[in-house]
């Protein structure tokens, strides 16, 4: 028996957001020491949560399980659906990748590209349209504001 890792990515109708999340599955997979390291997604893409994390239990137990949550804050997913769905298989789940200094040093820094993330920009007078438009995830993901 191996542990797996099972990470869990929101998800996107967007294809390229699926081979970025199993790339990082596969780089960490190379440097986990034997375990197995399986993406599963909320919402969007397949492999589900509940059917990845019922296939993970199946092989290998729920003592050989752990959720690691591919998110950045503690939001909805993490509270309520990640969860629920561990405490439903008995398996562990980890605390969210951020929000950790190293991550926001990291973005403040420009070590890490977030241009390809941003889908509209607004001054201050439009930051309340803002909000409205990222209720919908399939048209923006981010939105810079500014000054």
């Amino acid at each position: 028996m191996s542990p797996v890792l099972l990470a869990v990515a929101h998800g996107s109708r967007d294809p390229a957001a699926k081979e970025c999340v199993l790339s990082l599955t596969s780089r960490v997979a190379r440097l986990a020491n034997g375990a197995r390291v399986e993406a599963a997604f909320v919402q969007h893409e397949e492999p589900s949560l509940t059917t990845a994390l019922a296939g993970a239990v199946t092989e290998e137990g729920a003592d050989g399980v752990a959720v690691v949550p591919l998110l950045l804050s503690s939001g909805y997913h993490l509270s309520y659906d990640i969860t629920a769905a561990a405490r439903a298989a008995g398996v562990p789940v980890a605390r969210p990748l951020g929000p950790d200094p190293r991550l926001v040093r990291a973005l403040a820094e420009g070590e890490i590209d977030v241009t390809p993330l941003i889908t509209g920009e607004v001054g201050l007078d439009g930051v309340g349209q803002a909000f409205d438009d990222l209720a919908d995830p399939d048209r923006h993901c981010k939105i810079l504001v500014t000054p």
